[in-house]
């Protein structure tokens, strides 16, 4: 069996006396894995050479590695890939276009094949996520137009449904006062019963502020073995650009996380979301006017904020029962 531990020390080793071809020889080779399909919720990917694509089952699978951001020292350990999710023609109506950036090889990890699952899980969950849509949501900004509190809404209730325990410690300390971070998962090989993998998530829609403390939550629960690998889920600058001003993007972060490389340890895999147009749900016609109950801001609207998000994760599964029944 290839061990986790042999395949990072493999590519340190290739690393430090540089190659590319080498090092990209043995992450096509590790991640060659082609996973068995469940149901129509599960992705199949493919590794392909630069601006080449195949089609797995529902999705198109695009892995784009620009020469030109290749670093000059054969260091891949931040790569960004490009990921492009069109629509399947038997798919869901809302389908998100994601992109990812691997920081100290987190991507390569999750497809491996031992943790292709959990990948595979992140991904559906991702490209799942609305933008609630509600012309008019500031009178002095015309141009914030998303609700971000029904997006951050949409990870609780799907995380939660999927296992993820929420709001976990990010520190040994359980002090009332403590760090917590957004999600924690640990998957158990169901051979052994041992816990392979433990996976944090930080959902940040928030101030770019935001961001550093999330950095922060990442190296300090890492440093206390409190889990493996990160996961940051961000909007695109142009999405940020609706939501609010100052807002956390992908392209800030994928720029601002290398130059933290002696201070961050923790592999973190950084997962943009980019609307096309395509996962536009307007709320304000189809729901409701009303931007207090939308928001939830409050216990007396919180309720029917829950209730409204649901709706859409339900009608996501009864899509998918459909087509596999049709």
């Amino acid at each position: 069996m290839f061990s986790l531990s042999y395949f990072l020390l493999d590519l340190d080793q290739v690393r430090s006396g540089g190659g590319w071809k080498k090092i990209n020889d043995i992450i096509e080779k590790i991640s060659s894995y082609k996973p068995k399909i469940k149901d129509e919720r599960d992705l199949t990917f493919f590794y392909c050479d630069d601006h080449k694509s195949i089609t797995g089952k529902n999705v198109e699978y695009e892995r784009v590695v620009s020469r030109r951001s290749r670093p000059k020292n054969g260091d891949t350990s931040s790569m960004m890939n490009r990921k492009t999710f069109k629509k399947s023609p038997k798919g869901p109506s809302l389908i998100m276009e994601i992109r990812t950036y691997s920081y100290r090889f987190a991507e390569e990890i999750l497809q491996h094949h031992h943790f292709i699952d959990a990948y595979n899980e992140l991904l559906m969950v991702c490209r799942d996520c609305p933008v609630p849509l509600y012309k008019g949501k500031s009178q002095n900004q015309q141009k914030l137009e998303v609700i971000q509190q029904i997006m951050n809404t949409y990870f609780f209730l799907r995380f939660k449904s999927l296992g993820w325990e929420t709001e976990p410690f990010a520190t040994p300390d359980t002090s009332v006062d403590s760090l917590r971070s957004d999600f924690r998962k640990s998957y158990v090989n169901s051979e052994t019963g041992e816990i392979v993998l433990t996976i944090q998530i930080e959902v940040e829609f928030g101030n770019v502020a935001s961001s550093y403390r999330n950095y922060f939550k990442f190296q300090l629960s890492f440093a206390n073995a409190l889990t493996d690998l990160c996961v940051l889920i961000v909007p695109s600058y142009v999405l940020s650009t609706r939501i609010d001003s100052g807002v956390s993007n992908f392209e800030k972060t994928i720029r601002e996380i290398p130059s933290a490389k002696l201070s961050v340890t923790v592999p973190i895999l950084v997962i943009g979301l980019y609307d096309d147009g395509s996962t536009l749900w307007n709320v304000k016609e189809e729901v409701t006017e009303d931007l207090k109950v939308l928001k939830g801001d409050s216990r007396k609207t919180y309720g029917n904020h829950c209730t409204i998000v649901q709706s859409y994760i339900d009608a996501l599964y009864r899509s998918r029962q459909s087509h596999r029944l049709n």
